[in-house]
């Protein structure tokens, strides 16, 4: 067995997946700005979020964003390596710590898509009462399973050219549905308020963001969760 400090970082394990676009470990933050790894693109802090909370999972890393339902509390920012058709292929993943039970619907947590209403034009993530659930704006997936409380956890979403887009909670599918989507932009978030007058503000931690530019497997996503928790 391979001792743990003789194991790449976590960091190093995301960077060497095939196909990946984007990715904000969310342990970097200079100022107003939230670091990402790959191309040019940084992350504009606004409102008031905590820097270096400690995510408590061993691997995937120390250091997290929170945000504790401050109002205007986001991260956000452009990466052109985004795709904007309706039909591309992805995966987007990122590690979540929810602290407390959820109480209200719609809280926002991390994806990229227009922040104007209409059908299909997003690939976010929701916390909608205590579900795991894509929101693609009238082309979501509502997972079978909870968000832990507590307790680090991997969500992820993929898209197939079939048009499937497949929940994954630690690398288990908790849902799947065929959804049509409509062209996105290449803005993307955390914490941002969605447009529906039910939304809460976001309170979790977040961290290690990444968007891939191809489907990825139940496997592939099993094994970024094992060596985060490793």
């Amino acid at each position: 067995m391979v001792a743990l400090l003789d194991r790449p970082q976590y960091q190093d394990i995301i960077q060497s997946v095939n196909g990946l676009i984007l990715y904000a470990p969310c342990d970097d933050r200079s100022g107003s700005i939230v670091d990402t790894k790959l191309g040019t693109s940084r992350g504009a802090v606004s409102g008031t979020i905590t820097y270096g909370a400690r995510s408590s999972t061993p691997r995937a890393g120390t250091s997290s964003l929170q945000f504790t339902a401050q109002s205007g509390a986001r991260v956000s920012g452009t990466n052109t390596n985004l795709s904007t058709s309706a039909t591309a292929v992805w995966s987007f993943f990122a590690w979540v710590l929810m602290p407390t039970a959820v109480t209200q619907n719609g809280s926002c947590l991390f994806g990229w898509g227009n922040p104007v209403q209409v059908v299909g034009n997003k690939r976010y993530f929701l916390r909608f009462n205590s579900r795991v659930y894509f929101w693609g704006d009238a082309q979501d997936v509502q997972a079978t399973v909870d968000y832990d409380v507590g307790r680090p956890q991997l969500i992820a979403a993929t898209r197939a050219s079939s048009g499937l887009i497949t929940v994954y909670k630690n690398g288990v599918n908790v849902g799947s549905q065929t959804r049509t989507l409509s062209t996105a932009n290449q803005a993307w978030e955390f914490a941002r308020r969605p447009y529906f007058g039910s939304a809460a503000e976001l309170t979790a931690h977040i961290s290690n963001f990444g968007v891939v530019n191809r489907t990825m497997t139940a496997q592939e996503l099993r094994w970024l969760y094992d060596e985060g928790v490793g």
